[in-house]
């Protein structure tokens, strides 16, 4: 796998099924290098070790529409204040 101008965070899946995400990911002789954890720790995966190997990356798709929901909710919620705003000031006539 080559990983190194991927400078992109992997999920790797270790053979007993504990995963571990590591940042700034470096192949180096037969182990997969990167920083874990918050603090970051410089940590290490034998390649024999890890089942599988996951790029983490920004889905557009699913963040535009994630945003167009917000924005969208955003507008309903004021459009009915302002109606309710405008049903009591008629109402009150």
């Amino acid at each position: 796998m080559y990983l190194h101008k991927a400078n992109r965070p992997v999920r790797a899946t270790r053979q007993d099924g504990s995963t571990v995400v590591l940042y700034e990911p470096r192949v180096v002789g037969d182990s997969l290098i990167g920083n874990a954890g918050n603090p970051p720790l410089r940590t290490a995966v034998a390649w024999r070790d890890i089942r599988d190997i996951d790029m983490l990356r920004v889905s557009v798709g699913r963040t535009a529409a994630a945003a167009g929901a917000t924005v969208g909710a955003g507008v309903v919620v004021a459009g009915l204040a302002f109606l309710s705003v405008v049903a009591l000031i008629l109402g009150g006539r």
